[in-house]
């Protein structure tokens, strides 16, 4: 019998339900927590942290799994197989590194605001002398 739920069975039973106000973790949905901790935990130790003075689960999940290789690749392999059972999903896209649409006076470098250019002196001017009332 595979360690890992069926996508199936996932969609047909989540294993979450909501009772009294809270979430409980049932039948897949313990599975799936389970092995979403392990993942967590390894990239834990990828990292360089222990999580518990027992066996790593590096350790632990290739022996259960039987998997094979460093802990990148271990890792690697442990993501593609709960892909491919369905407890993990791809990350959304990265959406594209664009400015954000501040108002055009907070985008400016403070140099920018103590050194107004001259097309925006005369706009002050204008409106300090009452000959614009500030709309563009």
């Amino acid at each position: 019998m595979s360690k890992f739920p069926t996508r199936a069975s996932i969609e047909a039973n989540p294993g979450v339900e909501t009772f009294q106000g809270g979430q409980v973790f049932t039948g897949n949905g313990i599975t799936a927590f389970r092995l979403l901790a392990m993942k967590s935990a390894l990239s834990m130790e990828l990292k360089g942290m222990r999580l518990s003075r027992g066996p790593s689960v590096f350790g632990r999940i290739k022996a259960e799994f039987k998997l094979k290789g460093s802990k990148q690749k271990v890792y690697d392999q442990f993501c593609a197989k709960l892909r491919e059972a369905g407890v993990l999903r791809d990350p959304p896209a990265k959406p594209l590194n664009r400015p954000s649409p501040l108002i055009p006076e907070l985008r400016k470098t403070r140099k920018q605001r103590e050194n107004p250019t001259l097309l925006e002196q005369e706009y002050a001017e204008e409106v300090a002398a009452g000959n614009h009332d500030g709309s563009v």
